[in-house]
């Protein structure tokens, strides 16, 4: 009877601090990361360092994944409405330019600050951000320092006043 009492209290200790460690998501980077640097490839060529200095937002997103286009754009317009807005830099994972720039026009996102990476999944960029299916966007602060992630307009705004 006492081997029976304690194989259920070991039970309960297994059972109870495996869930210890579930509040860190198990894909991308987390909050309090350092931001991977990238280059970015608009209309001129610099990496995500030269942001450095002041808050930026840089949202992964693709016109296939619908959900991701719409947050995107979203925020896009959330931030241009802004009296003081954050940088912003949009990286788009779609195939095919056309579609990439026809979904930037029906959107009304920046052109110059948004940018494809034409590889999906096999791109860099991709990888260092451990992106999947169902992308995200990361607020990087002055330091490069990931302080927010999946913002909603509203919590965008927040993070202006």
């Amino acid at each position: 009877m006492k081997n029976v009492q304690w194989i259920i209290v070991v039970i309960l200790i297994i059972t109870l601090t495996s869930f210890v460690s579930k509040d860190r998501p198990v894909t991308g980077l987390c909050v309090g990361d350092v931001a991977p640097d990238f280059n970015i490839q608009t209309t001129e060529s610099k990496n995500l360092k030269a942001y450095r200095g002041s808050l930026v937002l840089v949202s992964f997103w693709a016109s296939y994944d619908a959900q991701s286009r719409v947050a995107n754009a979203q925020l896009w317009q959330t931030n241009s409405h802004q009296k003081a807005p954050i940088q912003m830099v949009s990286v788009s994972f779609d195939s095919s330019r056309s579609v990439y720039q026809q979904t930037l026009r029906m959107d009304k996102v920046n052109c110059e600050e948004s940018m494809l990476a034409i590889q999906g999944s096999s791109n860099p960029i991709y990888k260092k951000y451990q992106l999947c299916r169902g992308f995200t966007n990361y607020l990087i602060d002055e330091k490069g320092v990931i302080v927010a992630k999946n913002l909603t307009p509203d919590e965008l705004k927040e993070w202006m006043k």
